[in-house]
């Protein structure tokens, strides 16, 4: 049997961070000599360090996993700017920015034909007031073909306008972002006009596997996207001596040992026994590989989503597949 030793850190108040994480023999981690604190890391950094070691020995069949939830996470929401009423609107110079004057969402995407259906919604208040029909552009984009989204038929309809958007090329598959500007003119009371400017971020999601829509300023975006080829329930045959390359599915589920601040340390319990391989990925942040079965997952300071990745174990008779996000709790070792 092995142990985990782990060693916090916390200084000033602020939220403890995960200072060292390592490996060693059940006897060591028990004994009073060589233990990894804080001190010993840090002489700087005045600490109340705590050093816990945790077991990593094999235990029975891993208990029946939750069903995989894909991450979600809220589209940014572009900062109000002015108030989208006619006597703050004409009060400041032109172009005047409020971001809460109008917001555009985009319906009925298809992604092989490049097209979408575009909807304005304007605040009742305003409406009235505008002159002529809005101007709708891409203002940025994470890829040229994002930025090349042409606009027509634009139409007046119940509150606000429609009209169609088209890419000349397919996007990417996932997550893909862009900044959408509304330029319309108002009417003032002293008979002149003032333009007014807002934005509407969209995101590319894909709430199922088979499914992509594009989701406005404020609304949840979901992400569901296999980042491996492998299946974790039963492909092959589990009879052996078979000319199959797999005769097993192995049981695997992730455990989370330790969280802090911006770090989580993760064990991959299974039962594919001293001779397996393991590959761990991320879509954000860093690993670092304690051990095989064991990895420190660094999260970004600053994350476009939800964070989550996937671990693969395999051997000569079989292999596993587990999924995480950064943003849920797993079982926690006993």
């Amino acid at each position: 049997m092995r142990k985990l030793r782990v060693a916090f850190m916390t200084a000033g108040g602020v939220m403890p961070a995960l200072l060292v994480a390592m490996v060693v023999p059940a006897t060591e981690a028990c004994s009073g000599g060589g233990e990894l604190t804080a001190d010993s890391r840090d002489g700087e950094a005045e600490s109340d360090a705590v050093a816990t070691p945790f077991p990593l020995e094999e235990a029975g069949p891993p208990a029946e996993p939750e069903p995989w939830k894909c991450p979600s996470y809220i589209v940014e929401i572009p900062p109000a700017g002015t108030p989208a009423e006619p006597g703050q609107l004409c009060a400041v110079p032109s172009p005047v920015s409020s971001n809460v004057a109008a917001r555009v969402t985009l319906s009925n995407y298809v992604r092989d034909k490049g097209t979408a259906t575009g909807f304005v919604s304007v605040p009742p208040d305003i409406e009235p007031t505008i002159v002529g029909l809005p101007t709708i552009t891409v203002q940025s984009a994470d890829s040229a073909e994002a930025m090349a989204m042409s606009v027509t038929n634009v139409t007046k309809v119940t509150g606000g306008y429609q009209f169609d958007a088209r890419w000349a090329e397919p996007l990417g598959w996932w997550r893909m972002q862009m900044t959408v500007q509304t330029s319309f003119a108002v009417s003032c009371g002293d008979g002149g006009t003032t333009t007014v400017e807002a934005l509407t971020k969209l995101d590319l999601c894909k709430p199922d596997y088979d499914e992509y829509e594009w989701v406005s300023s404020g609304e949840a975006c979901t992400i569901c996207e296999v980042i491996a080829e492998m299946a974790p329930s039963p492909i092959v045959s589990d009879k052996t001596g078979d000319d199959l390359p797999l005769g097993m599915v192995l049981r695997l589920r992730v455990v989370e040992v330790a969280r802090a601040g911006r770090h989580v340390l993760l064990f991959a319990d299974n039962d594919a026994g001293a001779a397996a391989d393991y590959e761990w990925r991320v879509s954000e942040g860093s690993i670092e590989h304690i051990a095989d079965d064991v990895v420190l997952w660094t999260l970004p300071e600053k994350s476009s989503g939800t964070p989550f990745g996937q671990v693969a174990v395999w051997n000569e008779a079989g292999a596993a597949v587990e999924n995480f996000i950064s943003s849920v709790t797993w079982q926690v070792a006993a």
